[in-house]
């Protein structure tokens, strides 16, 4: 996954990574939790990470894609940033040692293909906190995947790529697919063509929360689109958050 798409991955994300930042922030205040060390999974190229650890949090990043992971670390470098990054799959992870809390954002979880691999992700979390560890994650929405991604194409352009970015809506298999074709200017001047193909899992409210306490966690909230109201039949993306208690 995102194999060829991490080489322009981040030129096209037009995302405020820093409001999740800061609601990880308002959450643990809420939770009346003060983390030291923070698991970033599904790290992907590191914005999310590099943020974190900027904030003084002790950070690990995991993430399926080797690709990705060259950029996270790259970056991290630049900036001098102490981050230990690992290649693990999410359903299938051992970190070090136990941290306080684990977040992942941007709808990693919807990447799973099913209940069995959620199960298999949320398992590992929970092996991965300590006690009174906090786990927080969102989910793209039934509504979004549905209605605004649907059978929907986007379109990405700068100077020096063009994406044409294809959905697809299949209700019988409860996925959207994400078709992805890219030029992207090399330095002799001519462009070089990639193709990735993704699926996310539509996955109902009711059921991640279930899915959550069967693993054991307990004081499980759902938020709104970084806020504190609950989602509603609007709601384009809801946050988790669950404690190992």
């Amino acid at each position: 996954m995102y194999d060829d798409f991490a080489k322009i991955y981040d030129r096209f994300q037009k995302i405020d990574y820093g409001a999740f930042v800061e609601f990880y922030k308002a959450l643990f205040h809420r939770a009346g939790v003060t983390p030291e060390t923070v698991l970033d999974l599904g790290c992907g190229s590191g914005a999310v990470t590099l943020l974190l650890a900027k904030e003084g949090f002790d950070v690990i990043g995991v993430d399926i894609s080797p690709d990705m992971l060259a950029i996270a670390r790259s970056k991290a470098d630049a900036e001098n940033l102490d981050i230990l990054f690992l290649n693990m799959d999410m359903c299938a992870f051992e970190i070090p040692e136990p941290v306080d809390c684990v977040v992942s954002a941007l709808d990693c979880v919807n990447y799973l293909e099913d209940s069995d691999e959620l199960r298999a992700a949320f398992e590992c979390v929970y092996g991965s906190l300590k006690p009174g560890g906090i786990f927080i994650f969102d989910i793209n929405s039934e509504y979004k995947l549905r209605e605004i991604l649907g059978n929907n194409t986007f379109i990405y352009e700068d100077d020096s790529a063009y994406c044409v970015w294809d959905c697809g809506y299949f209700p019988d298999d409860n996925v959207v697919s994400f078709d992805l074709n890219f030029f992207v200017k090399d330095r002799g001047g001519g462009y070089s063509r990639y193709n990735e193909y993704q699926e996310e899992t539509i996955f109902k409210l009711g059921e991640v929360a279930e899915l959550l306490k069967d693993c054991g966690f307990e004081r499980i909230e759902v938020f709104g689109d970084l806020g504190f109201e609950k989602p509603n039949d609007r709601t384009e993306r809801i946050f988790f958050a669950a404690r190992k208690m």
